[in-house]
């Protein structure tokens, strides 16, 4: 739609959070650690998970409930443990920096 981008400009901008996890699946569980097992996770894959809400909403209340979704879902969408070199789907999307580089 160039014509209606024409006379536009951004004022500001914003960040979209959603996430990329170690293998693009989504993060739907609960934080591994024992002082915040009350922290809930509904985010992450690659970028364009945002268009799975209305879809995970019955998984999600599965976790909240704690029933779980299958042991297939529960551990592709588990907390993934550090230091194993997890691949994702499309590697050429990973991030080449952390968040806190763009700052300095």
């Amino acid at each position: 739609m160039p014509k209606f981008s024409q006379a536009a400009s951004p004022t500001y901008w914003r960040v979209c959070w959603d996430a990329r996890t170690p293998k693009q699946d989504w993060l739907l569980c609960r934080h591994p650690h024992p002082q915040l097992s009350q922290l809930f996770f509904a985010t992450g894959g690659s970028f364009h998970s945002y268009k799975f809400l209305p879809t995970i909403g019955q998984y999600m209340a599965n976790v909240l409930r704690g029933t779980g979704n299958g042991k297939e879902r529960d551990v592709a969408w588990g907390w993934k443990a550090k230091g194993i070199n997890w691949r994702g789907a499309h590697e050429a999307t990973a991030p080449q920096k952390d968040w806190s580089e763009f700052f300095e």
